[in-house]
């Protein structure tokens, strides 16, 4: 086999398994619903705090990264940007507010507060923040096919870890 071909095919079987493992984190999180405020490698609750940015960019976690918090009562996730970031309407923003719906494994299911993005049938997108590992994440989005994800996050170093 040619070196190029070689290469392809090794970067085609890594991104076959990286899908199937987001179709396993996704299979995992329809697991019984996490009380807020358990403790252990699968809860979200635990998982979702500390300093997060984009894998693999440049500067990541050194220029814009994002701090998830929790609210004190534990009913939404602040994500907090170092630096202001130009939303879709085109104003700075710093600061976005996720409503928590549902807490499962691995997963937490919100809602942007104020979300103008609708999907087919013309409710609000929901968010699912699918904990890959303890020290990464994707969101996906519920107008997305079952396996669609964005680009992971990973803990930035120094952040707190469960």
């Amino acid at each position: 086999m040619r070196p190029a071909m070689k290469r392809h095919t090794l970067i085609l079987l890594a991104l076959l398994s990286l899908s199937l493992f987001r179709v396993t984190a996704a299979a995992a999180a329809a697991t019984a619903p996490v009380q807020p405020g358990g403790s252990g490698a699968t809860d979200p609750f635990v998982l979702v705090q500390g300093t997060w940015d984009w894998a693999n960019r440049p500067g990541s976690c050194q220029d814009n990264p994002q701090t998830l918090s929790l609210s004190a009562d534990r009913t939404k996730v602040i994500l907090e940007y170092r630096k202001p970031v130009i939303n879709p309407a085109g104003k700075p923003q710093k600061t976005e507010v996720y409503k928590i719906l549902d807490a499962r494994a691995h997963l937490l299911h919100a809602q942007v507060e104020g979300e103008t993005k609708k999907d087919k049938t013309g409710q609000p997108v929901t968010y699912d923040l699918m904990f890959v590992t303890d020290n990464s994440f994707c969101f996906h989005r519920s107008d997305w096919g079952k396996t669609q994800c964005t680009n992971m996050l990973v803990r930035c170093p120094g952040s707190a870890h469960p």
